[in-house]
C-alpha cells in the first residue's frame, strides 16, 4: 500500500495517511480553502459508505510550508436506501461548515454535483453554521468575555465544533486571537499575550 508522509505541527513527528483511493473512497469534493491562520491551502473530501456507515476523509494541503493534515470520521447513515449521491448531500447540507470548515471555501469542484447543486450545499451549510452560531452566543449570552467582544466590534465567532471555543478580532493586528468561553480566558499567540477579561481590556486600550 502506498504511504504518504503527512508532516504535522511539530518537529520530527510525522503520521502516515494512505493513498485513501486505493482503498476504495472516492473523491467527492476538492477545492480551495483560506484558513484563517495557516492561510491559502486545498482540501480533498474522500468518502466510502460501508455497514451503514459514511466514512470520510477529508486532507488539507497547506501553501507556504505549513503542514498537511488528515481528518477521518465515521457517521451512522439514517437511511441507507437512499443513493450514494443523496447520503453525501445530505451530510454536506449539515457538516460542512459546522463538522469540517471554519475556514472560507473559495472554490469548489464535484464529480457529484453541479456548481449549482453546491452552491445549494453551501447555503444550507452556512445557514446550518449560523445557527450552531446563534445557539452557542445563547449559551454564553452571560459570559462577560463574549459580550465585551461584541461591545468592542471584534467580531466574536465559533473557532470550530466546540460552542466554548471562539475566534474574535484581536486589537494587536490582522488576526484573531482565541477565547475559551467556559473559563473567560484568551491569547493570541501572534502577539504573545493573554489573561482573563482585565488583561484583554487593557490590551484593547492600548491599541485604540
Amino acid at each position: 500500500m502506498e504511504i504518504r508522509k503527512a508532516f504535522l505541527r511539530y518537529p520530527f513527528i510525522f503520521v502516515q495517511t494512505p493513498n485513501y483511493q486505493k482503498m476504495n473512497y472516492t473523491l467527492a469534493l476538492t477545492g480551495d480553502i483560506f484558513h484563517i491562520f495557516t492561510e491559502a491551502g486545498t482540501f480533498n473530501l474522500f468518502y466510502k459508505i460501508e455497514n451503514e456507515q459514511l466514512l470520510i476523509k477529508n486532507e488539507y494541503q497547506y501553501d507556504f510550508g505549513h503542514p498537511h493534515t488528515t481528518e477521518e470520521h465515521t457517521f451512522k447513515i439514517q437511511d441507507p436506501k437512499l443513493s450514494d449521491k443523496q447520503i453525501l448531500r445530505n451530510f454536506l447540507n449539515e457538516k460542512l461548515y459546522t463538522r469540517f470548515f471554519s475556514e472560507q471555501i473559495t472554490r469548489q469542484e464535484s464529480v457529484f454535483f453541479s456548481s449549482e447543486e453546491l452552491e445549494d450545499i453551501n447555503n444550507l451549510a452556512r445557514k446550518a453554521r449560523k445557527e450552531k452560531e446563534e445557539r452557542a452566543k445563547m449559551m454564553h449570552r452571560d459570559t462577560e468575555i463574549i459580550q465585551y467582544c461584541e461591545r468592542e466590534q471584534m467580531n466574536p465567532r465559533l473557532a470550530g465544533l466546540d460552542p466554548n471555543q471562539w475566534f474574535a478580532n484581536c486589537p494587536g493586528g490582522r488576526h484573531p486571537l482565541m477565547i475559551a468561553a467556559d473559563s473567560g480566558t484568551w491569547g493570541c499567540g501572534y502577539c504573545k499575550k493573554k489573561g482573563e477579561l482585565p488583561e484583554l481590556e487593557k490590551w484593547v486600550n492600548e491599541n485604540k
